[in-house]
């Protein structure tokens, strides 16, 4: 009977679940990253070349199967066999994972370069509360900078709060805002919640600052007995 022991025993596949969001943006259907992930677990174990049949029984495929979707991964770049040797000069191959990830890499590198897609509707109610606002329409470089902000990744909640905070200090510019988010940036507050907890926090502290008495001014005792001798002394003269 299998038991929790058996389980444990059995141990875990440690794969990043952006090879499972990404797989087949890198060219891989399902079975082809199966099979990727059955290399990853032999590799695991210290396997770095099974059998193609040992392959086809634990993925229920024939071995025909197994060899056709290796040689579609290595055409695909994502797994490369290499051929080593011991000391004793003997060689041997062993799958070659890495080229998935090297591929996976890429990829979230140019996706980074890529500005950022702006929701439309999210755009207009800004654009909407801005001009509500400010009380005008805005110009095509000020929706331009709106349209930034959303693309470098600010929230648009955050965005609504430096807006508030810029209308608060009377102060209805895009580049008094852009500053405010930039100072937020600076101190790594990326939501609407962190930044409500650090403008108490400094609230906090003011109203302490400022309930503090002002320490009294400690004046100098002066002996009245030495000024009445003084006084006596310079009228002797």
């Amino acid at each position: 009977m299998f038991s929790l022991k058996d389980f444990l025993a059995a141990g875990t596949l440690n794969v990043s679940n952006l090879l499972f969001d990404s797989y087949a943006k890198l060219g891989l259907n399902a079975e082809e990253f199966l099979l990727w992930l059955e290399l990853s677990r032999y590799r695991q174990k210290g396997i770095f070349f099974p059998e193609a049949a040992d392959l086809g029984e634990a993925m229920g495929f024939s071995t025909e199967k197994i060899y056709l979707l290796l040689e579609k991964l290595t055409a695909k770049k994502a797994v490369k066999i290499d051929t080593k040797r011991t000391k004793q000069g003997i060689s041997y191959d062993v799958f070659n994972l890495d080229p998935l990830y090297e591929k996976l890499e890429k990829l979230l590198q140019e996706e980074a370069q890529q500005p950022k897609k702006v929701s439309q509707s999210t755009l207009k109610r800004l654009l909407e509360l801005f001009q509500s606002e400010f009380g005008r329409v805005l110009s095509p470089m000020e929706i331009e900078t709106v349209q930034f902000w959303l693309q470098e990744g600010y929230s648009s909640e955050l965005i609504r709060l430096a807006l508030k905070e810029a209308v608060l200090n009377q102060a209805y510019s895009l580049k008094y805002i852009d500053r405010i988010l930039i100072s937020w940036e600076k101190k790594n507050l990326a939501s609407a919640e962190e930044v409500e907890a650090d403008q108490k926090k400094h609230q906090s502290y003011r109203e302490k600052t400022q309930a503090q008495p002002e320490p009294k001014k400690v004046l100098p005792k002066i002996s009245l007995v030495n000024l009445l001798e003084e006084e006596k002394g310079e009228k002797t003269k």
